[in-house]
């Protein structure tokens, strides 16, 4: 037992090499010898070994046998002791706690790996078996004969070199709960045309929190602190899961999309990145699911560079990286491992062979993480690139061209090109004349109207509005104009049969606030308005001044509106969902007044703790209509999801 103690301790100090070797790499050499905070806690370790290791071998060589029958002296005891007295409180003060989930769960802290600390793990464990196991035997160890003690110290030492990988191993083990669907079912639930009351209401399991939620091809797919959760939207039971308790996870989903991506890893996440799309494109393994039935489609390993300045955005079966610079736009896409580079696409600022001798360029991409941005749609089926166009002839130079790329002179004319996000072949190409500046290009949503198809749409072009474009061909569905007096107009949702469009009006103003009704028109594709819905700030804010800060955006349905917004009049934090409903009409109601048969809906109040995040995670009420359903949460923070039927 002493001379098994002995091999472990003496190990851990053969294991330190090994242990810097790995995290130093090419830094690793005698110079890590110094005296450093950094190093404070593996060297203090190190010392321990080599005192207690010099210790056995020096009593021994003092006095040969020491001791041979009965127990030793009562310094062996004070000694050793005090040697594991200070390893305990080396280990209690700085080991972190949260290295396995197991510990993180004991201490509630959130689990989180960290190489180096991982490392000390490894090299505190063997040396404080080790003391035990000294200190169990009573005795000091004896080296005669050689045959008795060689065995017992050779394993000591192999299990202390051991120590690492295998808390390593440990470290990264996080039990998975995986529920999956044998089969699809045969068909999924249409959407519905209006919501009128409560369905069904899912809660989210343990202590995670619902971080968003993804239209999916049978319902909901619901992305919580843990894992994905995918519910019927007719029903809100729970047809598939993955999730990964007291882990760390990513999750990558897109809206109708027959895949999603979990990412599952070890190093702690960033704070402020949480719910940020680059945070699902780290380093880890990933676990593509299948939406329908939760199915594990495909598993690998990923290991990207850093995206540097570049758009990054996981597609169902690709990873898009988009980067504008310089008036150029450059577009790659790579495997779904991020790794294969499938196909690039480039908007020079030069000549362009494609435009043949046109002058070409972006003023700069931007995307946001639904994929929709300016000069840039990352759809399922197609990539779309705006830019811009124009003579060279026209110019004085070709630079004089280039500097005016980020302005609207006439001159320039805009074009759209969709891509095979497989292959990068064109599909189907547009352009228009000037003055344009930028592409803001959209998705408009679900097909609602009966026999309709998806569409694209497309801000930015000054003399016309928003256009709405069949995404099949590309063609003209219809032309949504802007107005020059008046509230701002944007387009909320359109299909081949129509769209919906919304638009801020002031109702009144008083010396205390300024309160604006939301307007939505309804379009058939001749441009004749076919329907309104009147909602007055009043309906969802009362008489709470900041309460327009706790609404989300609008939902539109194929028979009316429904607007998500958290009630916070409690002054505690936290709030009530709620959502607003109302069905389209053929008159307006005027300023000021709800549209007909306007109805609230409200869930159960939740208190929270206002968390420091980044902007673009905010705690905000959101609804997304799925097959079934309209669903409504709030993110980061909400731990209920409501299903609102007719």
């Amino acid at each position: 037992m002493a001379w098994l103690g002995t091999g472990l301790v003496l190990g851990t100090v053969l294991s330190v090499v090994f242990v810097l070797r790995r995290l130093e790499g090419d830094d690793f050499g005698i110079g890590l010898l110094a005296l450093a905070p950094s190093r404070g806690v593996w060297q203090l370790l190190l010392v321990m070994a080599v005192i207690v290791a010099a210790t056995m071998f020096v009593r021994d060589w003092d006095r040969l046998n020491p001791d041979p029958d009965g127990r030793v002296n009562s310094t062996f005891f004070v000694f050793l002791g005090t040697v594991l007295a200070i390893l305990l409180f080396v280990m209690w003060i700085e080991l972190p706690r949260a290295s396995f989930t197991f510990t993180a769960r004991v201490f509630d802290e959130p689990y989180g790996v960290s190489p180096d600390e991982v490392g000390h793990w490894g090299l505190s464990v063997p040396l404080l078996v080790g003391i035990v196991l000294l200190l169990a035997s009573r005795r000091w160890p004896r080296t005669s004969p050689w045959k008795w003690w060689t065995v017992p110290f050779a394993v000591g030492t192999a299990l202390a070199l051991l120590a690492d990988p295998a808390v390593r191993a440990l470290s990264e083990y996080v039990p998975t709960e995986h529920a999956f669907l044998v089969r699809v079912p045969a068909e999924s639930a249409p959407y519905p045309g209006s919501v009128s009351q409560p369905g069904w209401e899912w809660q989210a399991p343990g202590e995670t929190t619902v971080l968003r939620v993804e239209r999916g091809p049978q319902g909901p797919v619901i992305a919580i602190t843990d894992g994905l959760v995918g519910l019927d939207g007719r029903t809100g039971e729970e047809l598939w899961s993955y999730r990964r308790p007291s882990g760390s996870v990513s999750t990558a989903v897109q809206a109708g999309a027959d895949r999603a991506h979990v990412v599952l890893y070890s190093e702690p996440a960033s704070p402020r990145s949480r719910d940020a799309v680059a945070d699902s494109l780290r380093s880890g393994r990933v676990i593509v699911l299948d939406t329908a039935t939760g199915e594990v489609v495909e598993e690998f390993d990923r290991a990207l560079e850093d995206p540097g300045d570049s758009f990054v955005r996981v597609l169902p079966e690709h990873t898009a990286w988009v980067r504008g610079r310089n008036s150029s736009l450059h577009l790659e896409v790579r495997g779904v491992n991020g790794e294969e580079s499938l196909w690039r696409f480039s908007v020079p600022t030069g000549k362009d062979d494609m435009e043949e001798g046109m002058v070409c360029g972006a003023e700069r991409a931007e995307l946001y993480t639904d994929g929709s941005g300016r000069n840039v749609l990352l759809r399922v089926d197609q990539i779309l690139v705006g830019y811009k166009c124009a003579d060279p002839d026209d110019f004085d130079d070709e630079w004089q061209a280039q500097e005016l790329l980020d302005t609207r002179d006439e001159r320039f004319s805009a074009r759209l090109l969709s891509l095979d996000p497989r292959t990068g072949a064109q599909n189907w190409h547009r352009a228009w004349d000037g003055p344009v500046r930028a592409l803001y290009l959209d998705d408009g949503g679900p097909a609602l109207n009966e026999g309709a198809g998806p569409v694209i749409t497309v801000a930015g072009l000054s003399d016309q509005g928003t256009v709405v474009l069949d995404a099949a061909d590309g063609s003209d569905v219809m032309a949504v104009a802007g107005e020059e007096e008046g509230p701002s107009r944007s387009v909320v949702h359109a299909d081949t049969g129509g769209a919906v469009v919304s638009a801020s009006e002031e109702a009144w103003v008083d010396q205390e606030r300024e309160d604006w009704d939301q307007v939505f028109h309804r379009f058939d594709t001749s441009g004749e308005v076919s329907g309104v819905v009147r909602l007055p700030a009043g309906e969802w804010a009362g008489e709470r001044p900041s309460a327009s800060a706790y609404r989300g955006p609008a939902v539109v349905l194929a028979g009316g509106v429904a607007l998500p917004f958290r009630d916070a009049a409690d002054p505690d934090p936290g709030g009530t969902p709620s959502l607003l409903a109302a069905p389209f009409k053929d008159t307006d109601s005027g300023p000021g007044q709800a549209t007909g048969g306007a109805s609230l809906l409200a869930g159960v109040a939740e208190h929270w703790e206002e968390p420091e995040r980044g902007f673009e995670e905010e705690p905000r009420p959101t609804a997304v209509l799925v097959p079934g359903a309209v669903v409504s949460y709030t993110t980061h923070v909400g731990e209920r999801v409501y299903g609102w039927q007719p």
